[in-house]
């Protein structure tokens, strides 16, 4: 075996053997430390996302490095820090445009840490994603404003989404990622229609009294949906991507939705599955869920969604690397001419501050340069259909 493949497997076997112990301790299990060097733990405690979770296990720990169970009980106190300050100016926005009219649901991430898990700071993320109707747009940018919430500049490739930052004085600068659609691919947005989570949206006390979250069924779909996208695109951690979607704070979701749910919610689930053609995506999600935390599936639901085929373009769309042909798809999913238009300028004029960041050699030309050069280029891969260099 050529030298580079037997690192790439040496390197493989050591993180499945962190991603086994951590997984151990995350169940409550005694988790002996692998041997494994503290930096190589904690990369992959930072791309789970778990510090809070192993802070709360830490009898479990008790043959672990000093060094890394403190950096463990650092992190949770900074992530409490955070949840605190976060839940007080995401809650305040909430109430702020229930009295202008405008309705919202909180998706994913916060909309669980405050549903299924009982310390909302274990459930670590970096921002809140908050749906609201497309006709309320204009009313909820007017509330963000007014409430000290600050537009950023929407990162090339958004269309319906936009993220809003709140400066507290705890030094920490809050994200919000204001949606009108659940999910910014339209490809993907007739699997999970906005309309759905204002139907089926469920209260959320434990946020706010004013704040409705999106219902369990659409959650899983939805993180799954999530995580088939970073198995392929990579994930974020320490503005360094990593490769692999399989978190173990992800895992932890499906549990303890899969725990939480009924025969009426196995059910819905299956049965929405089959209809939207997400079986195979969904089952693959419940699975590292089981596997990480020994998941109940009852039989009769796993017999329902194994066998499922899934919707090849769907499936086709996920693993997708080539972002004009994932252009070309979802243009072919926008419905009506005015909205295909919008969309298409929206891939074709990207900001200023995008066009300097890809510019690479050409970073002394002026915007219009760039810009002519952006449109020549995506012309050519458009027609040639050829993937970026």
């Amino acid at each position: 075996m050529p030298e580079p493949k037997r690192l790439v497997a040496k390197q493989m076997t050591e993180t499945a053997t962190i991603d086994a112990m951590l997984a151990s301790a995350m169940r409550g299990q005694a988790a002996q430390w692998t041997g494994e060097g503290v930096t190589q733990v904690w990369d992959r405690i930072a791309f789970h996302g778990i510090a809070g979770a192993l802070n709360l296990c830490r009898n479990q720990l008790s043959d672990w490095p000093i060094r890394i169970l403190n950096d463990i009980g650092q992190e949770a106190q900074i992530a409490a820090l955070w949840e605190e300050t976060h839940r007080l100016c995401v809650a305040k926005l909430i109430q702020h445009l229930a009295e202008r009219g405008v309705e919202t649901v909180v998706m994913k991430g916060t909309a669980l840490a405050y549903s299924l898990y009982e310390d909302a700071s274990v459930r670590r993320r970096g921002d809140t994603d908050l749906l609201v109707k497309p006709s309320d747009r204009k009313t909820a940018r007017d509330v963000l404003s007014s409430s000290g919430w600050i537009m950023r500049e929407v990162p090339h490739g958004l269309v319906y989404q936009e993220t809003w930052l709140f400066k507290t004085g705890a030094h920490f600068v809050h994200e919000l990622d204001l949606h009108w659609q659940a999910i910014d691919g339209p490809t993907l947005q007739a699997i999970l229609p906005a309309e759905l989570y204002f139907e089926e949206a469920v209260p959320l006390p434990n946020l706010s009294k004013a704040a409705m979250a999106a219902p369990p069924v659409l959650t899983l779909v939805q993180i799954a949906l999530n995580q088939a996208w970073h198995q392929t695109h990579g994930y974020a951690v320490n503005e360094t991507k990593v490769h692999g979607g399989e978190r173990l704070i992800w895992a932890k979701d499906y549990d303890l939705l899969a725990r939480s749910f009924g025969q009426r919610d196995w059910s819905m689930l299956a049965e929405f599955c089959e209809k939207v053609g997400v079986g195979p995506i969904v089952y693959a999600a419940l699975k590292t869920a089981r596997n990480a935390f020994h998941t109940p599936i009852p039989e009769e639901v796993e017999t329902q969604l194994a066998p499922q085929t899934g919707c090849p373009e769907i499936q086709a769309y996920l693993a997708e690397t080539d972002p004009v042909t994932r252009f070309k798809t979802d243009l072919a999913n926008v419905h009506s001419p005015a909205a295909k238009a919008r969309f298409a300028l929206a891939q074709a004029w990207p900001s200023a501050a995008h066009l300097k960041e890809k510019s690479g050699a050409a970073q002394n030309w002026s915007v219009a340069g760039l810009r002519l050069q952006w449109l020549a280029r995506s012309f050519i891969r458009l027609v040639a259909g050829r993937k970026p260099s």
